[in-house]
């Protein structure tokens, strides 16, 4: 599954909440516990601040508050709460390992 984000201006933020309903916060509340994956991909700097090179994480919803949804990325341990006027588009895709796995 995926989640795609947007950093956007006040009023676009404002915008992209209101289509972001009640229902479909509900919705997303179904997912605590599913791998999703981030669109635009994460960024990650070094201790300097400088850019590292992107990976395409797979990040686990683990909450749905009021305040956003929490994801949680066992590979380095972060947490990040994505407030739901960051949250433009959740659609369903198959898992890394399927997507990666030859045709046979």
């Amino acid at each position: 599954m995926a989640i795609l984000y947007s950093v956007v201006d006040a009023a676009h933020q404002q915008r992209l909440a209101a289509t972001l309903s009640p229902m479909n916060k509900e919705r997303i509340k179904k997912n605590v516990g599913h791998f999703v994956r981030l669109i635009p991909i994460a960024h990650r700097l070094d201790i300097g601040g400088n850019p590292l090179p992107q990976i395409d994480d797979e990040w686990r919803i683990e909450a749905v508050t009021d305040e956003g949804v929490c994801i949680f990325l066992p590979r380095t341990g972060h947490r990040r709460t994505l407030g739901f006027d960051h949250i433009h588009q959740y659609t369903s895709d198959l898992p890394k390992s399927a997507r990666d796995a030859p045709d046979i």
